[in-house]
């Protein structure tokens, strides 16, 4: 399944973050979503809304340089985490990789950088520059992307 939208501003993108993040099943632990896109595209105003929609009130940077953020919930963490400054997929060993789907849901912007993340994702989130704004491409890439994009759908038609 794919939809795509049309964000013609930085509120319409906090909007499909709020639309998201009610859309995220309730058991997210091990859910792979990969945001691909230019720097300055809005994936990291996508995480910002998302996470503050869930009820995050700390500060949300850029994972540019930390690699990792993680955020705690009562139902499990979010790890957001941006591939952009790496080499190598082996350099995922040192992030702790295999250890994250243990723990929570994985945002990662960047996933190209290492195909293993982009092959192992469950639901993929391309932005494309256009003249007035961006438009969006979300396509699932699992049965656990299709369940949650179809909700996601229903959220954003509403």
């Amino acid at each position: 399944m794919e939809i795509e939208l049309y964000l013609k501003d930085e509120y319409s993108t906090q909007n499909l973050g709020h639309a998201i993040a009610d859309s995220i099943p309730h058991d997210y632990i091990g859910l792979i979503v990969s945001l691909i896109g230019e720097m300055g595209a809005g994936k990291t105003t996508l995480v910002r809304s998302l996470l503050r929609s869930l009820g995050y009130k700390g500060n949300v940077p850029s994972p540019t340089y930390t690699l990792i953020e993680p955020y705690e919930f009562e139902r499990g963490k979010i790890f957001h985490i941006d591939l952009y400054r790496i080499n190598d997929q082996s350099e995922l060993e040192f992030l702790g990789w295999n250890d994250l789907f243990e723990d929570g849901m994985i945002i990662v912007e960047w996933p190209q950088r290492a195909p293993i993340v982009k092959n192992k994702s469950d639901i993929e989130f391309v932005f494309d520059f256009i003249e007035t704004g961006r438009n969006i491409k979300i396509k699932s890439l699992s049965s656990n992307g299709e369940s949650f994009l179809e909700i996601l759908k229903k959220k954003i038609q509403h």
